[in-house]
């Protein structure tokens, strides 16, 4: 079982990483890249033996998936990978974190450690190798690193309910994304590394300086962008 190369593997130090996360990211990459498409059956017999694991981590992993809206049981049918999202969807979504992510951003600034600063300026630096990619691979990367970021600062606030209802946001729209490009076979794909890395590094900023009212609108101005940036093709 191969782990290189998902959505969203990476190893950041000091992460344990178990057989349960490892299958979770595989079977994730296997949806966000369309190997496994909007709608299909997902049998656990089948992915044990392609992933050759017990049945236990997969399971495992499609309840975790299943939490993120990317997988839907159904009562005596099992599992399947949810249908992507619609135009409207996909704009209601950005609706949905404008409300949620600058609370979250102004509940980190009056709670996050300095560890926890320190970890986020690491993913920043980490995240520069973005910009030796290009295409689809670098459009990947850097809604990996957007990932990592936000998450970080849902963790900073100390709520797992927002923590909870952002992943399942962020999945859907690269989701959404990335299926365009694939199926349109789309070779120059908009990445916007500058923009989202300085918005990012403002938002950690005003956490650092414990300023609440900063973080708020930095995070807001940050989606508010981010929002104008993003495409909305019909699929």
């Amino acid at each position: 079982m191969k782990t290189n190369d998902s959505i969203y593997p990476r190893r950041l130090p000091g992460v344990r990483f178990n057989l349960s996360d490892d299958v979770f990211f595989i079977i994730r990459k296997k949806i966000m890249t369309r190997e496994i498409r909007p709608g299909d059956r997902m049998n656990i017999d089948s992915l044990s033996r392609d992933l050759n694991v017990s049945q236990t981590p997969i399971r495992e992993a499609l309840a975790r998936l299943e939490e993120t809206g990317l997988v839907i049981k159904e009562p005596l049918k099992g599992f399947r990978a949810s249908q992507l999202l619609n135009q409207k969807e996909a704009q209601d979504l950005f609706t949905f974190r404008s409300v949620l992510e600058p609370y979250a951003a102004k509940i980190a600034a009056e709670y996050s450690t300095k560890e926890q600063i320190e970890q986020m300026y690491k993913e920043i630096d980490f995240a520069k190798e973005i910009q030796n990619f290009s295409g689809i691979e670098a459009f990947e990367k850097l809604a990996e690193h957007d990932e990592t970021i936000h998450t970080q600062i849902f963790e900073a606030a100390g709520n797992v309910l927002l923590a909870k209802a952002y992943k399942t946001s962020h999945c859907f729209l690269h989701l959404y994304r990335l299926h365009f490009y694939r199926l349109h076979f789309v070779r120059d794909v908009p990445v916007d590394f500058e923009e989202t890395m300085t918005e990012h590094t403002a938002i950690i900023s005003a956490l650092e300086m414990g300023d609440s009212h900063e973080a708020f609108s930095a995070m807001a101005q940050h989606i508010d962008n981010a929002r104008n940036r993003f495409q909305y093709p019909a699929i």
